[in-house]
């Protein structure tokens, strides 16, 4: 079972202190603290991931070929690849975009519902002009999603209002760490689970009826 290009990797705690001190903070948060990191692959083969280096491009078959996640497709034909290209965009400006360590701890207690602000305008504004943004992994995910969603609704003259948007994601990107995002995608009809995978590899696999929306 391949990973396509827009599936969300969710990263499972691997012992070390970083990933033990998170999964104590999600503790008192939604969904299990055994997650711990959040990607967005962008191959079959690669993941871009915030980390404490900023948005960074990693091989899942060589660099994190170690690491155990858990996948998930996007049902909505589209949605995942502009997802994709929304990452790779942002990666031109890797020196302009920092992790938020306090991002990643207050989303665990953030429920702020999405709001219809035009964010891929709003963040090319920024950067263009020299400015910074901070994201940290789970939420730099669904950002990339909202914007995906937002410029084929500009694109597509309304085929994704801020309603069907909001159905997709109902809350703010930094409202989303890893096991909230997890939990949140376990139940969300708009998302199919693929399986536990090691790098790029399926370990686990989770049988499937793929058909987009």
């Amino acid at each position: 079972m391949p990973i396509f290009a827009g599936d969300i990797m969710v990263k499972y705690s691997d012992g070390s202190t970083v990933n033990n001190v998170i999964q104590f903070g999600q503790w008192f948060s939604k969904g299990s603290s055994e997650y711990t990191h959040a990607g967005l692959a962008v191959s079959g083969t690669a993941i871009i991931e915030m980390d404490g280096h900023g948005l960074q491009e990693h091989d899942l078959t060589s660099q994190n070929a170690g690491i155990f996640y858990d996948v998930f497709h996007c049902r909505i034909s589209g949605v995942g690849q502009g997802a994709a290209e929304t990452a790779r965009m942002m990666r031109g400006f890797t020196d302009q975009i920092e992790y938020s360590k306090s991002g990643a701890f207050t989303s665990i207690s953030r429920s702020t519902g999405l709001a219809t602000t035009d964010k891929v305008n709003t963040l090319l504004d920024n950067l263009l002009q020299g400015g910074s943004e901070y994201y940290f992994c789970s939420g730099h995910v669904v950002l990339c999603y909202i914007i995906a969603m937002q410029q084929m609704d500009a694109m597509r003259e309304g085929a994704f209002p801020t309603s069907k948007i909001q159905a997709v994601f109902g809350l703010e990107d930094v409202c989303y760490n890893p096991s909230f995002l997890h939990q949140h995608l376990m139940k969300s009809t708009y998302f199919d689970y693929m399986g536990k995978f090691k790098g790029a590899q399926c370990v686990q696999p989770h049988d499937v009826e793929m058909q987009a929306l």
